[in-house]
């Protein structure tokens, strides 16, 4: 469903919290030539509320964007966007240059634009 949407591809998954009933649902997006573009779809979807992005180790090398939202019947997903610095250093950095003014929908714009021109 999620594909057919244009959402995808996407591996979901629900952890267990307190407070959520169902859990809290994560989706994330293997990295690609087209997460942001993929993200920026997830937005007519998901009522975002913060945006956070770091990675797992010093050694790691790839830039993780999770975006916080609701989906329409109130369920807290997290949508997690893959960005390997190995293969696009300059959209790593776009992210860290950009994420503390949480315009999310201006920073995903711009992550497309890049993705864009750099697409081959």
């Amino acid at each position: 469903m999620l594909e057919q949407a244009g959402l995808g591809p996407v591996e979901v998954y629900a952890t267990p919290a307190a407070g959520f009933p169902d859990g809290v649902v994560t989706a994330e997006l293997p990295a690609g030539p087209d997460v942001a573009r993929r993200m920026l779809r997830w937005l007519d979807f998901l009522d975002v509320l913060d945006a956070i992005a770091g990675k797992y180790h010093d050694v790691d090398t790839v830039q993780r964007l999770i975006l916080r939202g609701l989906t329409p019947s109130g369920a807290l997903l997290l949508l997690i966007g893959n960005f390997d610095e190995t293969t696009d250093p300059a959209a790593a950095e776009l992210i860290r240059n950009r994420i503390e003014q949480q315009d999310i929908p201006s920073l995903l714009a711009a992550l497309a634009q890049h993705e864009n021109r750099t697409r081959t």
